[in-house]
């Protein structure tokens, strides 16, 4: 789990902008966006989920660890593009590629 799972996500805490907004699409179990949020406090984390139950255990979380930078929004990703502006945008295990990009 610890490196499988955690680690390849936080990983990518060093190349996000300092202060950045970031965007996790399809947040799901938290992951890659709350080992952001962990390892990167300056960084603005929005997760974007569609289902409720992971919503409301994403926000269980996030309270349970005090965890200032994040917001979290129920829904598809393509629904909230006009409410969402983000420096980076990340997605792990949502869709192919080809068809998450546009």
């Amino acid at each position: 789990m610890w490196s499988r799972h955690v680690l390849n996500c936080a990983v990518l805490a060093p190349e996000l902008p300092e202060g950045g907004d970031v965007a996790d699409v399809g947040s799901g179990a938290g992951l890659p966006g709350l080992a952001l949020a962990i390892a990167r406090p300056d960084v603005r984390m929005l997760l974007i989920e569609p289902m409720e139950r992971r919503v409301d255990w994403l926000s269980e979380v996030v309270a349970d660890l005090g965890l200032d930078n994040v917001d979290i929004i129920r829904g598809r990703a393509e629904d909230v593009t006009d409410e969402v502006m983000a420096d980076v945008v990340t997605a792990r295990a949502v869709s192919a590629l080809k068809k998450l990009v546009p």
